[in-house]
């Protein structure tokens, strides 16, 4: 029998909804009201936030080429800085949302100025109407055409290309981010990337899948959000917020993130535009010592749930155990599916035992939740000869057929990774990390599972940025009872 992780958590004494009223605190952090930053997809076309958000970015076009809180400058920072591939990517850009939120209340003077989170799992994480308008409209400083902005910037950091986008989004207006790539976007998948107890495997599954192909799917070929000046589209920091969220709920949940001390010094300015020392990583790993919540990580379950949860409370999380691994010896071509053969993978005992995991859902007081397991494939040493920062790989489970025209509602599917980030950090070093787990259980229904073989299917999709002789390398594939 195939234990639903809904339903595990429900628990036997809980059959009304799970969700609890979030709540607004009103305590103090170094002499500042906690500011709680909500969820973009509830706010109304008319919410103030829009053209305060406007104002401020108008305000920031303003300022002078010398002022760090420039527009451009502050995009620059992320070319010039930002670690993608690296261990530092959720707290770098905690800090680098923090500062630009602090820039806008202060141009806009406006101290309780918050950004909101663009939920990727609501109104099929489409983009608000409010960053489509034009002008005269309050709000057309939201749409990206509106500015011009060239990119027209080149840094090691990032990578030996110049960056060449204009001001264009490849997300039309009322077409979401599941409307264009499945199984990523959705909640469920969300579920699944916060279910992880090991912080490297979270953090690649957040960062190479939503993270990543929001970026690729919105800015396409041409438009900012698809490299390096990706902050120069307004609803990048949006974005960013919700992947600190995602991080901020799994953080909230229990889970440990390892003591990162890198040093960030001089990277960022404040709001009055000076330059901030002494920002170091594991600093921003407490947001209320920042100033900020999360409306989802203020939460408290109801008492038929923790009454329920009780027995779990000094249950070991699950830990993350390889199953099996192989070397790769082979390239992929842009548009040819390559499958890679892993001998010897017991898959099927991980699947229908019994999972220990930190829940998400009820985070005031941190919970224990169960489930049947979870297996995830990593794709270890991903390489690339030529480019690739728009790719998308889909990923097959014992798919031996299929190719670029498989459709994703195929039960086989695993899901999407995509190439977005600093090609002079990453080179040959991307780990792409794929939940597995429901292809697994589709093919195990119809027997279509053994422990003897399992083969992972990888699909890359090109677009018309990318040279036709493009060529992609794995070095090794795990599979991972996590």
């Amino acid at each position: 029998m195939t234990i639903d992780r809904r339903t595990l958590l429900k628990g036997t004494a809980m059959t009304g909804a799970l969700l609890a009223a979030p709540f607004v605190t009103t305590s103090a952090t170094f002499g500042q009201t906690v500011k709680v930053r909500t969820d973009l997809q509830s706010m109304q076309p008319t919410d103030s936030f829009f053209a305060d958000y406007a104002d401020a970015i108008s305000a920031m076009h303003r300022l002078s080429p010398s002022d760090q809180r420039n527009w451009r400058n502050q995009a620059l920072v992320h070319l010039n800085h930002c670690p993608h591939g690296m261990i530092g990517f959720f707290p770098w850009h905690r800090w680098y949302i923090h500062f630009y939120e602090e820039i806008c209340a202060t141009l806009i003077d406006k101290p309780d100025f918050t950004l909101p989170y663009w939920n990727w799992a609501a109104q099929s994480g489409s983009i608000p109407t409010p960053f489509y308008t034009v002008a005269p409209a309050p709000t057309a400083g939201l749409n990206v055409r509106y500015w011009s902005d060239p990119s027209n910037a080149q840094s090691n950091n990032w990578g030996p290309d110049p960056v060449m986008t204009v001001g264009v989004r490849a997300l039309c207006e009322g077409t979401g981010l599941q409307d264009t790539v499945a199984g990523v976007f959705d909640q469920q998948a969300i579920d699944g990337y916060q279910a992880l107890t090991g912080f490297t495997d979270f953090w690649h599954a957040i960062e190479n899948q939503p993270h990543n192909t929001a970026h690729v799917v919105s800015g396409g070929s041409f438009g900012h959000m698809g490299d390096g000046m990706s902050p120069l589209d307004p609803i990048f920091w949006l974005h960013h917020c919700n992947v600190d969220r995602m991080w901020a709920e799994w953080q909230k949940a229990g889970n440990s993130t390892p003591d990162l001390t890198f040093d960030y010094s001089g990277q960022f300015v404040d709001g009055s535009g000076a330059a901030q020392s002494g920002i170091i990583a594991n600093g921003s790993y407490d947001t209320l010592k920042l100033g900020y919540v999360y409306d989802t990580t203020e939460t408290s379950a109801p008492k038929a749930l923790m009454a329920g949860a009780a027995s779990l409370r000094d249950a070991a999380v699950t830990q993350p155990r390889v199953l099996a691994s192989t070397d790769v010896a082979q390239s992929l071509s842009i548009g040819s599916a390559a499958s890679i053969q892993v001998a010897n993978a017991p898959v099927l005992d991980s699947l229908f035992s019994r999972r220990v995991f930190n829940a998400t859902n009820f985070l005031a007081t941190p919970r224990k939740a169960v489930e049947s397991g979870r297996v995830i494939a990593r794709l270890i040493d991903v390489g690339n000869d030529g480019p690739v920062n728009t790719m998308m790989l889909r990923v097959f489970v014992n798919a031996p057929d299929a190719t670029s025209a498989t459709p994703t509602s195929d039960p086989r599917y695993a899901g999407t990774v995509s190439f977005f980030g600093n090609q002079a950090h990453q080179g040959g070093g991307r780990t792409f990390v794929i939940d597995i787990t429901e292809p697994l259980r589709n093919l195990a229904n119809d027997g279509g599972v053994s422990d003897e073989s399992l083969s992972i299917q990888v699909v890359p999709a090109a677009t018309s940025r990318l040279l036709n002789a493009t060529t992609l390398s794995i070095g090794k594939v795990e599979i991972v009872s996590a």
